[in-house]
């Protein structure tokens, strides 16, 4: 679905009101009009480039379907969507860049943005992260005052299956410059589960 002439004009303005920054101008724009449909970064530089190039604000039918067709700007496009969009893969951003994918990723390493992958963390309540804290406490007291007391510990593992499926973690990223730890919550304490259950005590299991 294609934007009208007026959105496109809104948006063209915002774009030059916030001095070219596509990132900055898509913020703007969704401060301005919450109750519109929001275009991505990459939407604000590339209608730029269109009113610099042909004068008018809608697609040529060689952009349609295929995005930007041209080598210019096209790595602050990669970059606008990614920034946007930091777990986005870079066969979107190529398809909607009109870049191959080689080309995309190529783009990113040149800016030395990497593929860190994301961590799943147990989901907690508000009031689990005290008892936490007060259970390690006394384990590690009782570890000063009991001698071999973690020999005296029914150490557990387990295997659980969920409703939620797989996570596979090879296939979910976070583009950024620098590793910044991202997570993603699964493992709800509200959940249909099935455990498989093992035990080691002392030397015994």
């Amino acid at each position: 679905m294609d934007f009208t002439s007026q959105e496109y004009a809104e948006m063209h303005f915002v774009y030059g009101y916030c001095n070219g920054n596509a990132l900055a101008a898509r913020r703007e724009y969704e401060a301005r009009y919450p109750d519109r449909r929001i275009p991505s970064s990459a939407v604000f530089s590339r209608l730029h480039q269109r009113l610099v190039e042909s004068g008018t604000v809608h697609k040529h039918h060689n952009e349609v379907g295929r995005g930007v067709v041209h080598d210019v700007g096209a790595e602050d496009l990669v970059l606008g969507m990614v920034l946007d969009d930091p777990e986005t893969s870079t066969r979107d951003v190529a398809r909607e860049v009109g870049l191959s994918n080689w080309k995309v990723w190529d783009i990113l390493r040149k800016n030395k943005i990497k593929p860190f992958h994301i961590n799943p963390v147990q989901a907690l309540e508000e009031t689990d992260f005290e008892p936490r804290v007060q259970f390690c406490r006394w384990l590690l007291n009782s570890d000063m005052e009991q001698y071999e007391f973690f020999k005296k510990i029914l150490w557990t593992d387990e295997s659980l299956f969920t409703r939620e499926g797989v996570f596979n973690t090879h296939n979910m990223h976070h583009w950024s410059e620098q590793n910044t730890h991202a997570t993603k919550e699964r493992a709800f304490q509200r959940r249909f589960r099935v455990n498989v259950w093992a035990g080691v005590l002392g030397d015994q299991y």
